[in-house]
């Protein structure tokens, strides 16, 4: 279930976002926790996300505007999370093969 699928509509705000990024599957960007929890700003939903990065349940590839985010894999299932290496936020640039012609 992507984020803008999942709609809460009682608890603290960052409860809700809480609860939106538990019933977040795959890849997703901050615009659809947006559209799942809309009485929560920008700037709170960022903070929750960070918070959960920061603590390893979270992983985030690119940065501004096309940031996608995904649900940390646990490494150890008794554990629950990993630890956050500078892999977590390193992305693989391929080249771009030119299509003009």
């Amino acid at each position: 279930m992507s984020a803008s699928r999942y709609r809460l509509q009682s608890g603290s705000k960052t409860d809700q976002v809480d609860q939106a990024l538990e019933a977040t599957h795959g890849p997703f960007g901050i615009a659809g926790l947006e559209r799942a929890c809309p009485n929560v700003s920008r700037n709170l939903i960022r903070q929750v996300m960070n918070n959960w990065r920061d603590q390893g349940r979270l992983v985030n590839f690119g940065r501004g505007r096309d940031a996608r985010w995904r649900k940390a894999a646990p490494s150890d299932p008794e554990q629950g999370s990993h630890e956050c290496t500078k892999e977590c936020t390193t992305i693989e640039l391929l080249p771009v093969q030119n299509t003009v012609g």
